[in-house]
């Protein structure tokens, strides 16, 4: 294991390895020492993304990761697998399980440092899965899945699908489609499906092994995780990522959802990342780590506290597709409402937010929330933590975040340069999603004649 990168989190209290193995695949290792937990997550770059490019039906990520938890050459049964998870007076449980995104898979395990060993050897015997089985488990497997999608709302009322293929389905189809797969489609994937795609993503440049442990490895530990990485062959891959732009345009839409009570709006501003080998810029960082407090404290103190109409805003920031951002606020009203909210939305998005920034109350709240980013409080545990920074190291950014150039960018922040920041950043066509139990003829009008549009209608 070759180490080619050491960083310090001063906030985490924790240090992190990365290593790079002879096949390719990489090793992150981030040691907290005050910890007591063993984290684990073996992350591929093999999500449901890919599944079009290798012309698979949709769910084949999924199903391949289903795949790999059934019995194998180590566990000949189920009963195997689940009482080597098992712990007793003497030896801890551990927790393992996996998971798949439209970008990633994730094949993890949770538990106390003393089962690190188990951990590690649970893992390996399912990545090293005997394809032979395929056929063995498919079709138990397949009836699973279906019944996982059987919880799930048809389609066509699903919310978050439907913002998806609204937002990006026709440039980018592969991120509007459901990862579970439909069940037409589930119901044609194949044993040959499997293959190819476990054959062509499961291989060493699209893995990083991600471990969160109170120690470095070393000794019978360090062996096994070096073991645990030959499973995956050197050899290249087919597949690409997709990158491209989203369309510099306003787009709305209203989604009748009969289960919701009242109106949810959803402000949305989508910008592109810089360059994977652009260096981290704290100064803009940090202007987007205060524009999340500031897109809530306009929210609250406008909306809520000064009109009434709201309980709370929330402001979110998401990444999606492979290079962009999904940044902005959401809040629910009440149909009768609704006009009004627009009203006051475009002048607090106009006017309103300026107007603070300038008040005497706005630089006393831009002095006060800078200084949460100069006296930093410590991070709380998150078993999570290197299997996050794995999904950075995959997708080719640098994960090593130096809370201290973050603090010197607080400290030469004006309150002139975040107001700018701001009135850029709103320039930006905002996307509007709506969700409610009315018809669209009851909504859309509201929206389109109110000075909301007009603002961004252009």
């Amino acid at each position: 294991m070759k180490l080619i990168k050491q960083s310090r989190d001063i906030q985490y209290k924790s240090t992190t390895y990365e290593y790079l193995l002879k096949n390719g695949v990489r090793v992150l290792e981030t040691v907290k020492p005050e910890s007591t937990d063993f984290d684990i997550s073996v992350v591929l770059k093999a999500g449901s993304f890919y599944e079009t490019q290798l012309r698979v039906p949709q769910g084949t990520a999924h199903f391949l990761e289903h795949m790999l938890t059934r019995p194998n050459k180590k566990f000949k049964t189920q009963v195997e697998l689940n009482n080597f998870t098992y712990g007793n007076k003497s030896r801890p449980s551990f927790y393992p399980n996996a998971g798949t995104s439209k970008r990633f898979v994730y094949h993890y395990a949770h538990g106390q440092y003393k089962a690190a060993e188990r951990m590690i050897q649970y893992l390996a015997s399912g990545l090293d899965y005997p394809v032979r089985d395929f056929s063995k488990y498919i079709e138990k497997e397949r009836q699973i899945i279906l019944g996982e999608i059987q919880r799930k709302d048809d389609p066509s009322k699903d919310t978050r699908l439907n913002f998806d293929k609204f937002f990006w389905g026709e440039d980018f189809p592969e991120f509007a489609q459901r990862v579970l797969g439909t069940e037409q489609s589930v119901n044609e994937i194949s044993v040959d499906h499997l293959v190819k795609f476990w054959q062509q993503l499961y291989v060493a440049n699209n893995v990083v092994i991600a471990i969160q442990s109170p120690q470095k490895l070393a000794g019978e530990l360090k062996k096994l995780v070096q073991s645990l990485a030959t499973i995956f062959p050197a050899r290249p891959t087919e597949v690409k990522e997709k990158w491209g732009g989203l369309r510099a345009e306003h787009k709305y839409r209203h989604f009748r959802y009969d289960p919701a009570q009242g109106v949810f709006l959803s402000l949305n501003y989508f910008y592109e990342l810089p360059p994977r080998d652009q260096k981290m810029d704290y100064e803009k960082d940090l202007k987007f780590l205060l524009l999340s407090d500031f897109f809530y404290k306009i929210g609250h103190d406008y909306l809520r506290e000064q009109n009434g109409l709201i309980y709370d805003p929330s402001s979110f920031n998401e990444r999606i597709l492979f290079n962009f951002k999904d940044r902005g606020f959401s809040l629910s009203c009440s149909l009768e409402n609704l006009e009004t909210v627009f009203a006051k939305l475009d002048h607090m998005l106009s006017t309103y937010w300026r107007e603070f920034l300038n008040s005497v109350d706005g630089k006393r709240w831009f002095a006060g929330v800078v200084s949460k980013y100069i006296f930093r409080r410590a991070k709380y545990f998150d078993s999570d933590y290197a299997e996050d920074l794995a999904t950075e190291v995959l997708d080719g950014e640098d994960y090593a975040y130096d809370v201290r150039q973050s603090i010197k960018a607080a400290k030469k922040i004006t309150l002139s340069e975040f107001t700018d920041f701001v009135g850029d950043f709103l320039k930006i066509p905002m996307g509007l999603w709506l969700v409610s139990p009315y018809k669209d003829e009851e909504i859309i009008p509201i929206y389109e004649k109110s000075k909301l549009y007009e603002m961004y209608k252009e």
